[in-house]
């Protein structure tokens, strides 16, 4: 048996044969190795060199680019910081000695400032009228030369530019560039400015970053041509050369050109930094930004030599070790007996032979595949009416249809969308995580009812509270009487669904279609449809052919601009209560005017475009409904109007309520410090609400709801126990008669006597008295 398998895989002529052609094979497949190692190295060297100047053009581009978005970013930051309030005009009057802690609290602010970006080496604030400078190591009073050099900051008519030299103090010492920003950015007289001198070795470590080694140079400028970072003295020479060759070029905002100096060739990029209009330049050595791409080319020539010699000797040996797992093959299909009548062929008729047998053994095996079927099926409807199979003919659907057991041959097709809602009803059964429960339940209603009506369908899970039906019929059949038994079965899935689950139904039937790549246009149809449902309505059954072409029918006849007005108002004023109350009254009266679902959203959507621009007037860039870009899309995808009214308390009123909360407290806690400073003074004259309002520049509504919000009681009810408390004092220490220290409090006699009885129970004598006998 072991000399059969020598005659068939040893040496036989049709083997050596076999060998000999693998051997040519592989030396002809060597030329082109070295071919192409030589025309990549004389040919091609010109277009990668060009490549790599413009490699080097475009990461100059990017580090002009780096450095604009760090003064972005620099920018955005200084306007978030300009609104806090502890940056607010009060320091324009504000005494740093009386208030040591908050004093304390702006220069630990500055050092925050100053950690926010690399690019920043020490934040300050400048204060006009207080003619002072604070930064994190003090606060300095200005004068002579630096007061004049900041007090022109504040005259500049832009909110946000740069400066140059700025001295730091009174020994020399400058700041070679700082940013300002002025307080407030938009003020003709602002009180102020945030002064941000710029780290030099950041940025010098930025400009830096593509210098080739010793030998080339980069340098930022003005476009008036001075120095932003001066070049090394080795390169100043270089560099002097370079900055009168590109200001010829400055009306370019950026580019790339060749230069040659002192016998060298050098490739120069340039990219203007529009922020801050400097000039990024770079030089570097056209040999440096080659020499990877010459050894590179040499290389591969000489790889493609080697290659060539190592095919030559080793052909014959890898053609041998090529015919092993042939061999092996032979081998493996015998296992170990070669019948006598497949003695006298050679190995790949012999391989032939055993490939026929296994074709036997691959249909076993498909039948046994048949038992997975139903996954199969469901898998191919889930990609077919999702769109996933785009790629196939109408022919080779069909085809795959009929492998599945359909029989789709000479059939048309209609889609069911079965869309459930109603989780959140009184009478639901089931709650919300319990999604894919009611889908899956509602697919196993919808396909056994199919099955007992005798409909030819198939359905969907699409796993979100949606079902799909696939009904398919032959051609020859009437469509209308085929649409009417769809309807038909519709109205007992529907009353099914109910009894079962005690879920709301909207069924949509779509047109017929002869193409069953036409089923995914059809599905979408259907979601389409699913938003102008009657809201009025628990279940529906909507006919797409009477439907019309989607559009969408009349609007409503009116917007609730009033309650949307109050809603809104409720809101600017952060009233938790009434926003609530309105919200409710808003969401009540649109239920009401609107006609269909699509209605509903849209007017939603146009209340979601009302609270943005407030939010954006108000100052709240970081609400979830201007900082997250998909908030639209969600109200879209929401599968019933009890959800997205839900939906849009939980992330739209009630985050901008508490956020508003809290920035409140603040502010308010100051104010009122103010007033009961100012109060203190002068509790014993007439002080109305209106005129302690007017003092602070505020509204006699926001006064009165910060002595709430931090003292927990009324602006009246302070006055009032603040007198009180002067007259106990007046009472107990002195021996003025009682209307005198009625006078002295601000009140008259009379009332005098009955405030202060019905506060403490005792008239102002008595009190007195008491007092005198228990003093303790």
């Amino acid at each position: 048996m072991g000399n059969q398998r020598t005659k068939m895989s040893g040496s036989g002529g049709k083997g050596r044969y076999f060998r000999r052609s693998l051997a040519l094979l592989l030396m002809i497949a060597s030329v082109p190795s070295l071919f192409i190692a030589v025309s990549n190295y004389w040919i091609g060297i010109r277009q990668i060199e060009k490549e790599a100047i413009r490699s080097h053009q475009l990461r100059t581009e990017q580090v002009s680019e780096m450095l604009a978005n760090q003064f972005d970013q620099i920018a955005i930051v200084m306007s978030r910081w300009s609104t806090n309030p502890l940056f607010g005009d009060y320091l324009d009057r504000f005494s740093f000695l009386e208030n040591i802690s908050q004093s304390q609290e702006l220069m630990q602010s500055l050092t925050v400032v100053g950690g926010s970006n690399l690019f920043i080496d020490e934040a300050r604030l400048y204060l006009g009228r207080q003619r002072t400078l604070v930064s994190a190591e003090g606060i300095q009073s200005l004068s002579g030369a630096r007061l004049e050099a900041y007090s022109r900051l504040l005259k500049q008519h832009e909110g946000l530019f740069l400066a140059y030299d700025l001295p730091l103090n009174d020994k020399g010492a400058i700041a070679p560039v700082s940013m300002i920003f002025k307080l407030p950015w938009y003020a003709d007289k602002p009180f102020g400015a945030f002064v941000l001198n710029l780290s030099g070795p950041e940025i010098e470590r930025s400009v830096g970053y593509l210098q080739t080694g010793e030998r080339g140079a980069a340098f930022l400028m003005q476009k008036n041509g001075e120095w932003i970072t001066k070049p090394e003295e080795r390169a100043s020479a270089l560099s002097d050369a370079l900055r009168s060759e590109v200001l010829d070029r400055a009306d370019s905002k950026e580019g790339f050109f060749p230069f040659e100096w002192q016998g060298k060739d050098y490739q120069v990029s340039f990219s203007r930094v529009t922020q801050a209009e400097w000039m990024y330049v770079t030089a570097s050595p056209v040999s440096e930004l080659l020499k990877p791409v010459l050894a590179t080319s040499r290389w591969l020539a000489a790889a493609g030599l080697v290659g060539l010699a190592a095919g030559l000797a080793l052909s014959w040996v890898a053609t041998e070790r090529l015919h092993r797992p042939i061999r092996r093959l032979v081998r493996l299909f015998g296992d170990g007996r070669i019948p006598q009548e497949e003695e006298k062929l050679h190995e790949l008729e012999y391989l032939e032979l055993q490939w026929a047998r296994l074709g036997d053994e691959s249909r076993t095996l498909r039948d046994r595949l048949k038992r997975a079927e139903p996954s199969l099926r469901e898998g191919f409807l889930l990609q077919l009416v999702q769109g996933h199979l785009y790629a196939l003919s109408e022919s080779d659907l069909r085809e795959r249809m009929e492998h599945l057991g359909w029989p789709a041959r000479d059939s048309r097709f209609a889609m069911l969308l079965i869309q459930l809602s109603g989780l959140s009803a009184e009478q639901a059964r089931f709650r919300e995580n319990d999604r894919q429960l009611v889908s899956f339940a509602a697919a196993n209603i919808a396909q056994e009812l199919a099955d007992e009506q005798g409909l030819a369908a198939s359905a969907i899970n699409f796993q979100n509270l949606s079902v799909g039906l696939l009904h398919w019929k032959e051609n020859g059949e009437d469509p209308a009487e085929a649409k009417r038994e769809l309807l038909a079965y519709s109205q007992r899935l529907i009353g099914a669904l109910s009894n079962v689950l005690r879920m709301h139904a909207t069924i949509i039937v779509s047109r017929w279609t002869d193409r069953l790549g036409s089923v995914p246009e059809l599905l979408e149809q259907a979601r389409k449809a699913v938003s102008f449902r009657d809201l009025q309505e628990i279940h529906q059954v909507i006919d797409l052919d009477e439907f019309g072409s989607g559009s969408p029918r009349s609007a409503s006849a009116r917007y609730p601009i009033a309650e949307e007005d109050e809603l809104l108002h409720a809101m600017w004023l952060g009233l938790p209560e009434e926003s609530e109350s309105r919200y409710e009254l808003f969401m009540d009266e649109v239920e009401k005017i609107s006609e269909s679902d699509a209605d509903f959203r849209n007017t939603c959507l146009q209340l979601l475009g009302r609270v943005r621009g407030m939010l954006i007037e108000l100052g709240f860039t970081m609400h979830p409904l201007i900082v997250e870009g998909r908030v639209y899309e969600e109200v879209l995808s929401l599968p019933d109007p009890i959800e997205v009214r839900s939906w849009m308390w939980r992330r739209i009123v009630r985050p901008y309520l508490d956020d508003y909360g809290k920035a409140q407290n603040v502010g308010a806690r100051r104010l009122v410090e103010q007033a009961v400073d100012w109060i203190g003074e002068r509790y014993a004259q007439d002080l109305p609400l209106e005129a302690c309002a007017e003092q602070l520049h505020t509204s006699p509504y926001t006064l009165s709801r910060s002595f709430k919000l931090v003292l927990g009681v009324t602006y009246v009810e302070h006055i009032q126990n603040l007198r009180l408390a002067k007259a106990k004092e007046l009472l107990l220490s002195t021996t003025l008669r009682i209307n005198e220290v009625a006078e002295r409090v601000g009140y008259q006699h009379s009332y005098f006597n009955k405030l202060f009885k019905g506060e403490t129970g005792l008239t102002p004598t008595q009190y007195r008295e008491s007092f005198r006998h228990h003093p303790n």
